[in-house]
């Protein structure tokens, strides 16, 4: 494929915070660049005050609106900045990170380039998690809680004709699982929605020595010690992990990495549940100590209750031959359990007794412990890393620009 000038739009990115889709918009970007493409990237205001500025030959533009889905500015910002551009130079395709480039969808500017579409989540996979939640919540608060998502996420899908702006565009997601759910939610064709695995940089998300990593982070050698990181809020499920905690032997650890909403609370519950002393808050993390913390533990943890379209953590952690005990529900299954050895074990949602019991049964088994991680590795190298992602990318790119491209039935 000849070099392509690539403008990527997303309202959130690493200066914003760390999660997955922001480690996709960079490391996708970065890999383009190193393979010759001319990427830009338009994103939200940055937090010192930055306007542009290069990257690993990535350029990257800050406009005047907070990273939020509802920031007022964002649409007018946005606009602005694309007439900008397009104004000295062209674009061969435009890339909007979930819906960031909606308003351009509506409203097209002079010039502007085919956009294609990253999906990290569908409006009936999250609404079908609402309802699962609801359901199973343990106090008319949780149940209405849900039912408040549902009708908050329904007003503004539906709004203006949101659900079906995108319907003449080429779509990407992380997972088989997503296809459906993003064609209907979307009216997308399902033909042109395609499979691109979020993709790890299997040089720094590597198997280390264990004691190393420990030393390194200052965690107690010969410690059973799981490792969860993601966001602190509900969602995410950093409670079920420190109720696990709780049903575990004494001698057990649980390191939490992130930052979010719920910090105080989870650190109330562990310490009324009396395992204050053995939850360590690691805070917000780069990518390299996100890599160090799971080469130190002996199990990752993702309990999460949300539909994840493909949580890239989970492949992090595959990555590094760690084994995964995980919620089953959204992608997860898809990329842990696996025709050619299972990376892990899988608990029903928001399931602390089960969770407990999975994450037991691997600190007891170190043979089984190895097994599943030297599978989650090589599921990695198989085809979730950064170069299949971007290989997968460029035929998505090309299926836009009129040349046929990836099958929505393939890996990408």
């Amino acid at each position: 494929m000849k070099s392509l000038r690539i403008l990527a739009v997303s309202m959130s990115a690493r200066p914003h915070g760390i999660g997955g889709l922001e480690d996709h918009l960079h490391t996708l970007t970065e890999e383009l660049s190193r393979r010759g493409h001319e990427v830009s990237v338009i994103t939200a205001r940055h937090p010192d005050g930055i306007t542009s500025e290069t990257i690993d030959g990535v350029e990257w533009i800050y406009v005047d609106s907070d990273p939020h889905w509802l920031a007022p500015r964002w649409d007018p910002e946005l606009e602005r900045a694309v007439r900008a551009l397009l104004g000295t130079r062209t674009f061969d395709v435009l890339h909007s990170q979930s819906s960031s480039a909606l308003s351009l969808v509506r409203r097209p500017v002079p010039g502007q380039p085919p956009i294609v579409l990253s999906l990290h989540g569908n409006y009936l996979s999250i609404v079908g998690a609402s309802i699962r939640s609801g359901l199973a919540a343990r106090s008319p608060r949780g149940a209405a809680r849900a039912a408040q998502s549902i009708v908050h996420l329904s007003s503004l899908h539906f709004r203006d004709g949101n659900w079906r702006a995108f319907r003449d565009c080429e779509a990407s997601v992380p997972s088989q699982v997503q296809i459906r759910p993003s064609a209907w939610s979307h009216l997308l064709r399902p033909s042109h929605v395609h499979v691109v695995r979020s993709g790890v940089d299997a040089r720094l998300f590597s198997p280390r020595d264990q004691d190393a990593a420990r030393r390194e982070l200052g965690l107690e050698v010969g410690l059973p010690v799981a490792l969860c990181a993601g966001r602190l809020d509900r969602g995410k499920g950093p409670d079920v992990a420190i109720e696990a905690l709780a049903q575990l032997s004494g001698d057990a650890h649980l390191v939490l990495a992130g930052d979010g909403p719920w910090l105080g609370e989870l650190r109330a519950l562990a310490a009324r549940l009396g395992v204050a002393d053995r939850v360590i808050f690691a805070g917000r993390i780069s990518a390299e100590l996100v890599a160090t913390h799971l080469c130190a533990c002996d199990v990752f943890v993702f309990p999460t209750r949300l539909a994840e379209a493909g949580p890239l953590v989970v492949a992090q952690a595959m990555a590094t031959a760690t084994p995964i005990v995980a919620s089953r529900i959204g992608a997860v299954p898809e990329m842990v359990l696996r025709q050619d050895g299972d990376a892990g074990l899988l608990v029903r949602p928001g399931r602390a007794d089960e969770l407990a019991a999975a994450i037991g049964r691997l600190f007891a088994d170190p043979e089984l412990r190895e097994r599943l991680g030297a599978n989650g590795r090589a599921a990695v190298l198989d085809g979730m890393t950064v170069e299949s992602m971007a290989d997968a990318m460029l035929r998505v790119y090309e299926a836009a620009l009129g040349g046929g491209g990836a099958s929505a039935n393939g890996a990408g």
